[in-house]
């Protein structure tokens, strides 16, 4: 008989944002690089963008800025971001 505290299983959204991380396209490529630079976990990554950790897999999974443009690089985006 299975444990009925953990019949939902790992979360799909979760699974999704890992498997997209990798993809420029999305949002999550830019925050994975910027985890392994400075050696951040999610709770570490969720402090520095100033949100609750459970938010990060919806930020993985929006889209890139700028990601549309060919070899376009999360630096160039925020190189020539105009604050």
């Amino acid at each position: 008989m299975s444990d009925p505290t953990n019949e939902s299983g790992p979360d799909p959204l979760d699974a999704l944002a890992a498997r997209v991380s990798a993809d420029p396209f999305f949002l999550g490529s830019a925050l994975a690089a910027y985890q392994r630079r400075h050696g951040l976990d999610d709770d570490g990554l969720a402090a520095v963008l100033g949100c609750a950790p459970d938010v990060l897999t919806q930020l993985r999974l929006c889209r890139r800025p700028g990601a549309a443009e060919p070899g376009r690089t999360a630096e160039r985006d925020v190189a020539q971001r105009r604050w």
